[in-house]
């Protein structure tokens, strides 16, 4: 696909965008913790925000969400906090989560996501490390989660992170390397999963390999410092295990204004990358965008990715928001 309009964005630590409206998407700039919210014509709509712990400060790391009607939904991990603004700045209001909670999804006052069990140092050895869990939006508290997700799925590799909810019911969600899984409710006690049809085994890139160091780095809080041979030991176990077929967390599964289901993959992501779509459980082909993706989003007809552009001599890739037009997308 080719896109119909770019935008540049700030470089940033973080990967996340989120399209509130048909014409603007809106970024995050991890360095001067600010959102920038911008439209398809390259003019600034808003840019809020400030490191803090106060009504429209930020911690790190933030994730970015399309809210509703036209809203920006910011969800601080540092903070617990899920903030709703409009695209303009303009505050609108602010729920406390539960601390241990992270988001992949936001529909119709709910917010998906799961539980980090693995930091509650009380729980048995038998309990799993991710607890797929539904939190009011607006008070903040739990209104579902299910510890025995894994047994309805049947797969031992199964992680119970990164799941988007079914226009229909239920929600989607990955497992293994290259399977899908859906499940018609939430509460259903088996799961349909289904193989990624074009899978196949692939090492990761140059840039794959410096991107997973850089995470490591960066764990908690890039307090802990590698040395050379710190560093290359990790990026040489990296080289040699085939990477997983789709994106792992909140950045893999999105569905369209036709309720198809859209799934980044890992493939390449150097000159081109490529997202899947799937119709029901039906794999129904796969189209290719340009750069490096990072995050994508996807509100009605249109799909806006955010992508890092090749490196420059000194190493520097630059990023952007590319917009696709995907109305007229037949498969």
């Amino acid at each position: 696909m080719r896109p119909f309009a770019t935008t540049l964005v700030p470089l940033s630590e973080s990967g996340g965008v989120a399209l509130v409206s048909g014409q603007v998407a809106c970024t995050f700039d991890s360095f001067e913790s600010r959102i920038h919210c911008t439209d398809s014509g390259r003019s600034a709509v808003g840019a809020f925000g400030r490191e803090g712990e106060g009504p429209g400060e930020f911690r790190k790391p933030l994730w970015l969400m399309s809210g509703p009607d036209g809203l920006l939904a910011a969800f601080d991990l540092g903070a617990a906090r899920l903030t709703f603004f409009e695209p303009d700045g303009t505050l609108v209001s602010a729920t406390r989560m539960p601390a241990d909670v992270v988001p992949t999804d936001l529909q119709a006052g709910r917010v998906l996501g799961y539980r980090l069990a693995m930091l509650d140092r009380t729980r048995s050895e038998d309990q799993p490390d991710y607890i797929p869990t539904v939190v009011d939006a607006s008070s903040g508290e739990i209104l579902w989660e299910r510890e025995d997700l894994a047994d309805a799925v049947g797969r031992d590799c199964f992680g119970g992170f990164g799941s988007v909810l079914r226009p229909e019911g239920g929600f989607v969600t990955t497992a293994c390397e290259h399977e899908l899984v859906f499940l018609d409710h939430r509460d259903a006690a088996s799961a349909t999963v289904v193989a990624a049809p074009n899978y196949f085994p692939a090492l990761p890139g140059a840039r794959d390999v410096e991107a997973y160091v850089n995470d490591v780095t960066r764990i908690g809080g890039g307090l802990v410092s590698l040395t050379p041979a710190q560093k290359e030991a990790y990026a040489a176990g990296y080289r040699e295990k085939p990477r997983r077929w789709y994106f792992g967390g909140s950045a893999s599964l999105n569905f369209d204004g036709r309720n198809r289901l859209w799934a980044a993959l890992t493939l390449d992501r150097d000159d081109f990358s490529y997202l899947e779509i799937w119709t029901g459980t039906e794999y129904t082909g796969t189209v290719r965008v340009r750069d490096r993706l990072m995050d994508y989003d996807i509100l009605g007809a249109t799909l806006v990715v955010l992508v890092e552009r090749k490196p420059d001599r000194y190493g520097i890739a630059l990023r952007a928001v590319d917009w696709y037009d995907i109305g007229g997308l037949g498969l």
